[in-house]
């Protein structure tokens, strides 16, 4: 069963009775919606987007050890490196951000010096594929990546947690959690597209 946390609303209200028809006082000048009425049935967000038949891929994508590549959760920035190029920003080390292809990553900084030393390994990365990025490019075998509809990551295994967000146009599907042996994947979207623009492993 899919875990569905629904996006909940604020609008402010004047007044004790002024909430709009469907909505609730929530007190001090706040109306909104109660989870009831904000949770929506998944499969016509599923059937909305559905996934492509027939995806495959190149396997640089490795749920099972958290890697996209050479770089992986728990791997140094040499691995990094190899894997995105050394043109990184680092004035917030130790986060550093690649901006081609577009790539998040924090490591560890055990010994506070504010950089990334060679034995420090990463505890997180982020492939971000937005409008305005340039996506790493690689793929799990069966073709998950960025991209593609987030309908695509449902299956096995389950997800632990579905969200959803209300749209102007509708309901969408923004986020997917998936806890696994090797950490924490998240899968995510914006603006109500409903295809991945954010893959994000947190290692464990």
């Amino acid at each position: 069963m899919h875990r569905l946390m629904p996006l909940f609303l604020l609008a402010a209200c004047g007044g004790e009775s002024s909430c709009d028809e469907g909505w609730v006082d929530l007190g001090e000048g706040h109306c909104g919606l109660d989870a009831d009425a904000l949770t929506p049935d998944l499969q016509p967000l599923l059937d909305a987007d559905p996934c492509p038949s027939g995806l495959s891929g190149d396997g640089s994508l490795d749920l099972d050890a958290f890697c996209a590549g050479q770089a992986c959760a728990g791997g140094t920035l040499a691995d990094f490196e190899a894997e995105f190029g050394t043109n990184y920003d680092d004035a917030v080390a130790p986060f550093l951000i690649w901006d081609d292809p577009a790539v998040f990553a924090s490591f560890d900084d055990a010994n506070g010096n504010g950089q990334v030393d060679a034995d420090e390994t990463a505890n997180w990365l982020s492939l971000e594929g937005g409008a305005l990025d340039i996506p790493w490019d690689g793929t799990t075998a069966d073709g998950r990546g960025l991209g593609i509809p987030l309908s695509c990551w449902l299956g096995d295994p389950a997800p632990y947690e579905v969200v959803a967000r209300r749209y102007p146009d509708g309901w969408s599907l923004d986020q997917l959690s998936f806890w696994t042996d090797a950490g924490l994947l998240l899968v995510s979207s914006s603006g109500g597209r409903g295809t991945t623009e954010s893959i994000t492993l947190l290692g464990l």
